[in-house]
């Protein structure tokens, strides 16, 4: 019975099998993507044997032959990337089977590829198929070995092919050096264990290559625009070969390739530029293109130059010279390690790529820009003699009004770093003196000045003696920069605040005076005429940090007219900083503040008080506004929380974040004593005026608990009873008005409001049954009334929620309780323990 179905079942297999191979390879009109699926339909099923397939038929030797050739070929010579894909994934699959020991000739067909008079497309083919073998392990590194002394010869005898192809001369076509970094690609796989004879191997078999990319930059002509994707395609090549095989960097190759491209740079493009000083759009951009690649390939050959007998070679390098090593590890290469007490230095190392960068504008000069600048981020790598060189040329820029605005702020940020590793008393005047220079000229606006400030912070922060602060043309030139209408420039008005600080911090009493009467006016300026909010914080910031270091007869008079100048900015839209300036000023200069509170404190709640005249206030300046008022209750308690209580409190009621007054109140019980009766009086008016205006308009959850919280350190003191009081009759009236059913017109619901003031009532207990006071009748009745409730509601509470209930007999008398267990007895369990 059971020989039926699997005759059967082979049959079956056997037909899908057949019809199969001849959809891959046995009919002459079947598109190549159906032959694609059916090979892959014949490797997923039909190709090897495996124990779920035990009874399946297997693809004969001689129709595998067949398709191993249809893929092959396939992958090789197909144009069409997702067909040639689909059968180099399936030739990996047969590889990975076949290989070699039923594949033997792989390798050497995969060759036969690379040779002429095939098209470029097939050679490229072929590679990517020797590469995927050589990344999934396919290959064994004893075939990769074999296969690479007849590889690399064969893509040299291609790359000749293409060039004859195209009658190329003097540079090698595009293509050349797509295929050989194939290649490379394709040895990274296997490079890591390579030994030094492999190495030798891999030098001698690349070589030609190199000296066809070093070929390639001696002797481009930039000035025809076609040619230059030619140099891009050798310098895009020496930058992969130097990722893959640093050690393939020999020494008389690299040297020709640096002086290649020293030639390039010092000869041809300063003609290119000067005579294209008006070139833009598309030569700009190949132009940019340039100097970034070969920004890029100075910086590997750094990485593989860094051993000194290889640095050593390289200097002795014929058709190189001193000046020229100099120049180009300066100026092209982010230097790690290099031995610069042997080179001779120069005066003007870094003047040629400046000056080069005169004649254009957009993405070139800002190219050149960061090559004459990104030297200098690795600096203290720098010997002191290239340090003096790199100062003096840097400083020499700034004097240029010639050259461009972000070459002379690249010409700074080098003065700045190189500062901090190489600090001179000797120089510190002159640099001084150029800095200074280039701030008065005419021409120094927009982003220099900052960068020139900047530079000049960096001279003031690390200098030892103090005698550059008493220049001065440093104050008088910090007073010009002030001078500019802010608006055009916020940038140098802080790196100008942010000198003065530095100034500041080394200066003495004298300096500061000098300090102060420089920078108030300019703080006068910013708040006056400033839109940049940053800007009117720093200034406002400096200015108080410079009071807290002054001397007490210096400070007042300064701080007098501060707090003018803060008042006149409170005009305006409030600026949320300004919070923090006067917190600061609370804090640090109490005691010249202190005559100024009151002014200071009602521009404060005035712009808190704005409403419909079109200004929104932000949370956070709500609350910046409210925690100067709680530091201003350590100075001045009696007198703020007058105001506090006043009928101008009426108009900070209804603000959302009472939660805010309710942390001022809070704060001012925490620093003061319980026996101070006439400001717990205060305390009270407020807080009894903020319960029954603004909880009525406006619920707020937090400040209730505040103000609970006030009530339960207060107690048991008879001047917070009035606040009890209106606590309680919020939470009647939101329980009664919860209890008819409108619980949107409710302040609380029931819940909330016995979470929230179920402490104050219980702090009004001893108040009814020891004290007569005619007010605390409606306490009573207050009881009388959460009784009625409670029992009406004991349904609602049993189904939703039996701590409300809970919470609601603890606030009842024992006589209550016992009444409710009583009638509601069904629903108490717990009753007794309440």
């Amino acid at each position: 019975m059971s020989t039926g179905p699997v005759a059967f079942a082979q049959s079956s297999h056997q037909a899908v099998l057949d019809k199969l191979v001849e959809a891959a390879v046995g009919k002459k009109d079947v598109h190549t993507h159906t032959r694609m699926k059916a090979v892959h339909k014949l490797l997923g099923r039909y190709w090897w044997q495996s124990d779920s397939l035990a009874r399946v038929p297997l693809v004969k030797e001689h129709d595998k032959a067949a398709v191993r050739k249809l893929v092959l070929e396939t992958a090789i010579g197909e144009e069409r990337p997702e067909i040639a894909a689909s059968a180099t994934n399936a030739l990996l699959q047969i590889a990975a089977v076949d290989f070699p020991a039923y594949w033997p000739d792989l390798i050497r067909e995969l060759m036969a590829a690379l040779s002429p008079p095939r098209e470029i497309t097939q050679i490229i083919g072929a590679i990517k198929c020797l590469k995927t073998l050589a990344e999934n392990s396919t290959l064994r590194e004893k075939d990769s070995y074999e296969a690479i002394p007849r590889l690399l010869p064969s893509l040299f005898a291609a790359a000749q092919h293409c060039s004859d192809k195209v009658q190329r001369s003097q540079l090698t076509h595009v293509d050349i050096f797509t295929i050989v970094k194939a290649a490379v690609s394709w040895i990274e796989p296997i490079q890591a264990d390579r030994s030094t004879q492999q190495s030798q191997m891999l030098t001698s078999l690349l070589d030609p290559y190199l000296q066809v990319a070093a070929t390639a930059v001696e002797t481009v002509d930039i000035k025809q625009a076609d040619e230059l994707p030619d140099l891009f395609a050798a310098l895009d090549f020496v930058r992969q070969l130097m990722m893959t095989c640093a050690e393939l960097s020999v020494p008389e190759l690299a040297g020709r390739i640096f002086a290649g491209l020293h030639n390039l740079l010092e000869r041809e493009l300063p003609t290119f530029l000067q005579d294209n000083t008006q070139a833009q759009s598309a030569q700009s951009a190949k132009m940019s293109d340039l100097i970034k690649m070969i920004n890029h390939v100075w910086s590997l050959l750094a990485e593989a130059l860094t051993s000194k007998p290889v640095r050593q070679q390289l200097m002795s390098t014929p058709g190189l010279s001193t000046r020229a090593r100099v120049e180009l590890a300066i100026d092209y290469m982010q230097i790690r390690s290099w031995d610069f007490e042997a080179w001779e230095t120069t005066a003007g190392p870094l003047r040629r790529p400046v000056a080069m960068a005169a004649g254009l504008d957009g993405s070139v000069r800002g190219s050149l820009a960061y090559m004459l600048s990104s030297v200098m981020r690795l600096s203290s790598r720098l010997t002191p003699k290239v340090a003096d060189a790199v100062f003096d040329a840097a400083s020499t820029c700034l004097e240029d009004v010639r050259l461009p605005i972000v070459v002379r702020c690249a010409a700074t940020t080098a003065i700045n770093d190189l500062w901090m590793h190489f600090p001179s008393e000797e120089r510190i005047m002159p640099l001084f003196r150029r800095l200074t220079a280039c701030l008065a000229l005419s021409s120094c606006a927009t982003d220099l000045k900052p960068a020139a400030l900047e530079a000049l912070g960096a001279l003031i922060r690390d200098n030892a003696n103090l005698a550059v602060l008493h220049e001065p043309t440093l104050l008088e030139l910090i007073g010009d920069t002030f001078r500019l209408v802010p608006d055009e420039n916020p940038g140098a008005d802080q790196a100008a605040l942010r000198l003065l600080r530095q100034m500041a911090a080394h200066g003495d009493d004298q300096m500061l005076e000098r300090i102060l009467t420089a920078i108030m006016p300019a703080v006068y300026q910013i708040c006056h005429h400033s839109a940049d909010q940053f800007s009117i914080f720093e200034a406002l910031d400096t200015a108080v940090e410079m009071l807290q270091r002054a001397s007490v007869k210096t400070n007042a008079s300064w701080v007098y007219r501060l707090s003018d100048e803060l008042l006149i900015v409170m005009r305006v839209p409030f600026i949320t900083s300004l919070c923090v300036i006067l917190q600061k000023m609370f804090q640090s200069l109490r005691w010249q503040m202190t005559p100024h509170i009151p002014d200071v404190l009602r521009a404060v709640l005035a712009r808190l008080a704005l409403r419909g005249d079109g200004v929104s206030l932000e949370d956070r300046t709500k609350m910046g506004c409210i925690e100067v008022v709680a530091a201003a209750i350590l100075l001045e308690p009696d007198w703020t929380l007058e105001m506090l209580g006043s009928n101008n409190f009426s108009e900070l009621a209804g603000l959302p974040h009472q939660n805010a007054i309710g942390f001022v109140l809070t704060m001012w019980m925490r620093v003061h004593s319980e026996s101070d009766n006439h400001g717990l009086s205060l305390a009270t008016r407020a807080l009894a005026h903020l319960l029954g205006q603004g909880f009525r308009r406006e619920y707020d959850f937090k400040l209730e608990g505040r103000l609970v919280h006030m009530a339960d350190h207060a107690y048991p003191l008879p001047q917070m009873w009035p606040a009890h009081v209106k606590m309680m009759e919020v939470v009647l009236e939101s329980l009664q008005l919860w209890k008819e059913g409108n619980h949107n017109e409710a302040k609380i619901d029931g819940e909330k409001g016995v979470r929230c003031f179920a402490p104050a009532v219980r702090l009004g207990h001893p108040a009814i049954t020891l004290e007569p006071d005619p007010q605390w009748e409606f306490g009573k009745t207050f009881l009388v009334d959460l009784e009625q409730f409670v029992e009406e509601q004991i349904g609602a509470f049993r189904r939703r929620d039996p701590w409300l209930f809970s919470e609601c007999c603890r606030l009842l008398t024992e006589d209550q309780v016992s009444r409710l267990q009583a009638v509601v007895s069904p629903h108490l369990e717990n009753g007794s323990s309440h």
